[in-house]
């Protein structure tokens, strides 16, 4: 059952802001989707038919209704979700960077994921995971002698598999390349 649906007064900063969200061409689909439910919510539109117009159910039209009326544009951002916390702070990320502005220890040519983590002394899982937002800057350092974050600019990471690698290779048909002791040419093949 549909709740009641409940009126939506926009003021003339929220409804520009609004409209400008809908004409972004950088702005997301669920921010769309939400932006333009308020906006025709305002207007006096009935749930189902904005339902009908977005292409949602018509549950989502009254949850939006609710949130916008409630907490106003806050309440269109989504909510925190639950899930694991990172275990690293900004603060390890930055005690990382600093390390890497470092010479590597004494006998090592280049940083490597354990000498960082003996290095910092608390950190107990593999350094690339410990600063995600870094991990491309921090295997660029691993894997270059000598290098400095502040004299070299990092290029971005090359795709995975290039345009001719992606291709996949088809297994032969023929059990002959199968390599098997006991496989045999079809055309070997005795019909008993």
């Amino acid at each position: 059952m549909i709740p009641e649906a409940r009126e939506v007064h926009l003021s003339r900063k929220d409804r520009k802001v609004l409209e400008a969200c809908c004409r972004s061409p950088v702005t997301l689909q669920r921010d769309l989707k939400r932006a333009r439910i308020v906006l025709l919510a305002a207007d006096g539109r009935s749930t189902r038919s904005i339902a009908k117009e977005v292409g949602v159910q018509p549950r989502i039209v009254s949850l939006w209704r609710h949130r916008y009326a409630d907490h106003g544009l806050e309440g269109l951002q989504d909510k925190p979700r639950p899930g694991k916390q990172p275990i690293y702070t900004k603060t390890t990320d930055k005690r990382i960077l600093k390390l890497l502005d470092k010479p590597p220890p004494q006998g090592f040519a280049r940083w490597t994921g354990p000498l960082l983590a003996e290095a910092l002394g608390d950190v107990d899982c593999p350094i690339c995971l410990a600063v995600p937002a870094q991990a491309t800057r921090l295997t660029w350092w691993l894997a270059s002698p000598g290098a400095r974050a502040t004299t070299r600019t990092l290029r971005p990471k090359p795709p995975m598999l290039s345009a001719s690698m992606s291709r996949r290779r088809r297994r032969p048909l023929c059990c002959a390349w199968t390599r098997s002791p006991r496989s045999r040419l079809w055309s070997e093949r005795r019909v008993i």
